[in-house]
């Protein structure tokens, strides 16, 4: 017996040994060879175990500071050494020499994830991802848009109208925030299956919760074919796809039987793909893409607005300058609300103090290259350890713990942009629905305040004192907020 748990020991040790010496890297410096650090790479799942475990999102923020704050620091993502950036200089140095254009993203999702959405937009190759954005683009014009944004503002007004209660959670706002996105995707034939819909986007974070729980689950022929639950997931999975696809083709045959050809009110993504005899992209692309953009990040967009509507609640004088802007606008429409640079600042501090990510999503260094005084090779995977960057105390002086919108008053210095992390950071892959989000708060936001004052249900005065829940890869607040009529 021991003997065969030797024979099992020393291998492992000997792999695990194996793996680490790709993580070390090297200081420029003439310090004996200093070593980058962070993180020993102990077992097969490296950090993911304390990632996974990490209930309030701040791990890496912990670890950072544990680490006596470098500019960088390495992780493990599995056998995977990851080059962290936690200092402002850090993504400066870094985005100055790497190029997006010459290296894939090429991200291992994982097979449930990549039976779910690998054909996604966010997910693609580079030429593949330009190919269905342009496809996107073509399609809708300047006056599609301007509809798009008026439906937005009807949408946000019925909901207000309808909601009589004095308590907003965070489920609330995230069926808002799929069906503000209907007109775009899948146009007004959409509202028709919108119970169908919800019941979706439900499935779906069901399903993102067990595969960002698991661990064998994602690794390659073990997790798929080995593993008796697996069975069961892609069993899910393969009906979860098979009633999205349901309901797009009962909406593409809608499109496809109209006599609206060149109706402006009725344009949008799987209208205009219903009606392309030759489109430049595949169904499962329009689908995948729509899985990731309408039924995906309904709780993320959420967690942001509770966040904003907490924060808020935390400072009423705040809340209160908000409130007198918005009624100094003439009318609760986005082009009157563009006005308020105020309303955007309230968001990008909301992002800055409370991001919903703990890292973004990797990039892969384009070629050798030194950050934060530390060499690292071709292909090197690097991410941004968001919380310590958002709350750095070089770029976010004074008090970066603070609420203070005043923060991101044009024009916003390089520094503080380096250091921000809100809607993505580099150039090609930042997040797709920045527009859409920022005109769903501005309205949302305006709509509650001119109509409510708001009251966090637990007596909190820091930060650290919300409590949070981890969702599947992003964490929200879990409290309520009560609302009272002005």
């Amino acid at each position: 017996m021991i003997m065969a748990a030797y024979d099992i020991w020393y291998p492992y040790k000997l792999f695990l040994r194996q793996i680490s010496r790709r993580g070390q890297w090297y200081s420029t410096s003439d310090e004996n060879n200093k070593q980058v650090s962070g993180t020993d790479y102990q077992s097969f799942f490296g950090d993911l175990a304390a990632i996974q475990a990490s209930q309030n999102g701040q791990f890496l923020n912990n670890l950072h500071k544990d680490l006596n704050r470098p500019d960088v620091y390495r992780i493990w993502m599995g056998p995977e050494p990851v080059l962290m950036l936690a200092h402002p200089r850090a993504v400066k140095e870094f985005w100055s020499q790497h190029n997006e254009n010459r290296v894939e993203r090429n991200v291992h999702l994982g097979w449930p994830l990549e039976m779910i959405m690998s054909n996604g937009v966010g997910f693609r190759s580079m030429e593949d991802r330009n190919r269905i954005t342009k496809y996107f683009h073509q399609a809708l014009g300047q006056n599609q848009i301007r509809h798009f944004d008026l439906e937005l503002e009807t949408i946000v007004t019925e909901f207000f109208h309808q909601h009589s209660s004095d308590i907003l959670q965070s489920h609330h706002i995230k069926y808002l925030a799929h069906d503000a996105a209907i007109p775009f995707f899948l146009g007004n034939a959409g509202f028709d299956h919108i119970d169908e819909l919800h019941v979706l986007v439900d499935r779906l974070k069901e399903l993102m919760t067990e595969v960002f729980d698991a661990r064998w689950m994602n690794v390659p022929i073990i997790g798929y074919y080995l593993l008796p639950s697996s069975y069961k997931l892609r069993k899910r999975i393969c009906l979860f796809n098979k009633r999205i696809r349901h309901v797009l083709t009962k909406i593409i045959n809608i499109y496809r039987q109209s006599s609206f050809d060149h109706d402006e009110m009725n344009v949008s993504i799987v209208a205009s793909f219903a009606r392309d005899p030759n489109p430049s992209i595949t169904f499962d692309e329009l689908a995948d893409t729509i899985v990731e953009g309408l039924l995906a990040p309904n709780d993320g967009t959420a967690g942001t607005f509770m966040y904003t509507l907490i924060l808020l609640s935390m400072h009423p004088e705040i809340q209160e300058k908000v409130r007198q802007e918005i009624r100094a606008c003439p009318n609760l429409t986005l082009n009157s609300l563009k006005e308020i640079s105020y309303l955007d600042q309230v968001l990008s501090e909301c992002q800055r103090l409370l991001p919903i990510f703990m890292f973004n999503v990797p990039e892969f260094a384009s070629k050798p290259m030194t950050v934060g005084g530390i060499q690292i090779p071709k292909n090197t995977m690097v991410m941004l350890d968001v919380i310590s960057l958002n709350h750095n105390s070089d770029a976010w002086q004074p008090d970066p713990l603070s609420f203070r919108p005043e923060r991101f008053i044009p024009p916003v210095s390089p520094q503080l942009i380096k250091a921000y992390h809100g809607f993505g950071n580099g150039h090609l892959r930042r997040c797709l629905s920045q527009y859409f989000v920022k005109n769903l708060h501005r309205l949302f936001l305006a709509h509650l305040l001119s109509r409510k004052q708001i009251r966090f249900t637990n007596d909190i005065h820091r930060i650290d004192d919300i409590e949070r829940c981890r969702l599947p890869f992003i964490y929200v607040p879990s409290g309520t907020v009560q609302l009272e009529e002005l």
